[in-house]
Parts: structure tokens; sequence; C-alpha cells
């Protein structure tokens, strides 16, 4: 799964007021990341097209 950083910009902006400072951080065979500033702080969005991946990142925490 790809995606696009004016993709990431639509779907932020629909969650966040003042979506700034979105920037691609990485890219891995299986999701992507980027770092983005809002209104309410600043955050990493995590992409994955398997749900698999946030159930570890759940149990990791």
């Amino acid at each position: 799964m790809h995606i696009e950083i004016n993709e990431a910009t639509i779907f932020l902006s629909k969650k966040f007021d003042d979506v700034t400072h979105l920037r691609h951080l990485a890219e891995g065979w299986w999701a992507q990341a980027f770092s983005f500033s809002c209104k309410e702080g600043k955050f990493v969005l995590r992409v994955s097209a398997h749900p698999q991946d946030f159930l570890k990142d759940k149990f990791a925490l």
C-alpha cells in the first residue's frame, strides 16, 4: 500500500484543524509514516493495509 502526500493531507484535514508541516518519514514493506503538526499538537500518522500490524503495536505498548 502506498499513499501520496496529497492523499495524507486530505485525510488529515478532515480529522484535524490547521494541519501543517506534513512530512513523509519512512516507508517500509507494509506501512508508511508521516509526521505532522496541527492545533492539537504534533503527531505521527502510520498507514498500513494490514490491521494485524496495529495489533502488534498495541501489544508492544
